[in-house]
C-alpha cells in the first residue's frame, strides 16, 4: 500500500503515488495556527500583527546584508542574476561565498558570509561592471524597490589636523555625524598608522540641510 513519510519537512513518496498540491510546493507551514497572531478588522481593513521577537530575529539575519542598484545606460541589456554573480566573483574573489538576491527594479540584496566581508565590500563603494554600473549602499529595513527614490551618496570623508586626543571612533563618528551617517573608519585611522588625517566612510543624504 502506498504511504507517505514526513521527515525534516521533506516528503518521501512511494512509487506510483502522486504528490498533492501542498506537497509539490514544499516547505509547507507546519506551525500550528494557535501560535500565529489573530488578524482583526480596524477601519475597514484587515490588520495583521507581526511578532516582535521574530521581527528582531529577521533583522539579525540581515546584519551581513547590503543593498545595491544596478544602473544601465540606455540600450544596455539587463544583467541576469547569474551574470551579476559571475562579474562580482571576479572583483570580490576573497568574499566568496556570496549570495545575490534579486529584488526587482534593478535592485539586489547581497548576503555575505561575515560582517567583515560586508564592510569590506561596502568600503569599495560603487563598481563599474561593464556595461553596467553598480551602486552599493548600507542595508535598509522595510526596503521596497518600487517606492525607492534614493537621494543618498556614500563618500570617504577626510578630517585634517585632528589632535590625537580626538582619535577615538566615537569622537570621530560624532564629528562626521554632521555630514550624515558614519559607517566605519578605514584601517589606517583605526590603527593610527597615519595621523595626517582621519578617514571615515559616510552615508550622505544630498537633500539634507547639513550636506
Amino acid at each position: 500500500m502506498d504511504r507517505e513519510v514526513f521527515r525534516n519537512k521533506k516528503v518521501f513518496v512511494m512509487p506510483g503515488q502522486r504528490l498533492t498540491f501542498a506537497q509539490a510546493l514544499g516547505n509547507t507551514c507546519d506551525i500550528p495556527l494557535s501560535q500565529l497572531p489573530t488578524p482583526y478588522i480596524k477601519g475597514g481593513m484587515v490588520v495583521v500583527r507581526v511578532d516582535e521577537a521574530y521581527y528582531l530575529t529577521g533583522l539579525e539575519d540581515c546584519k551581513t546584508h547590503l543593498h545595491n542598484q544596478v544602473i544601465l545606460s540606455k540600450g544596455d541589456k539587463p544583467l541576469t542574476q547569474l551574470d551579476l554573480t559571475k562579474k562580482l566573483q571576479l572583483v570580490w574573489k576573497a568574499l566568496r561565498p556570496l549570495k545575490a538576491i534579486p529584488l526587482g527594479k534593478g535592485f539586489y540584496e547581497f548576503e555575505f558570509a561575515s560582517l567583515e566581508y560586508m564592510r569590506w565590500a561596502l568600503g569599495m563603494g560603487s563598481l563599474q561592471l561593464s556595461p553596467s554600473f553598480m551602486r552599493l549602499f548600507a542595508w535598509i529595513k522595510d526596503f521596497v524597490p518600487a517606492t525607492m527614490k534614493s537621494t543618498k551618496t556614500r563618500d570617504w570623508v577626510r578630517i585634517y589636523h585632528l589632535p590625537l586626543e580626538y582619535w577615538r571612533p566615537t569622537t570621530i563618528f560624532s564629528i562626521t555625524r554632521g555630514l550624515g551617517n558614519p559607517l566605519f573608519l578605514d584601517d589606517h585611522t583605526t590603527r593610527k598608522n597615519r595621523v595626517f588625517f582621519a578617514r571615515v566612510l559616510v552615508d550622505i543624504d544630498m537633500l539634507s540641510p547639513s550636506s
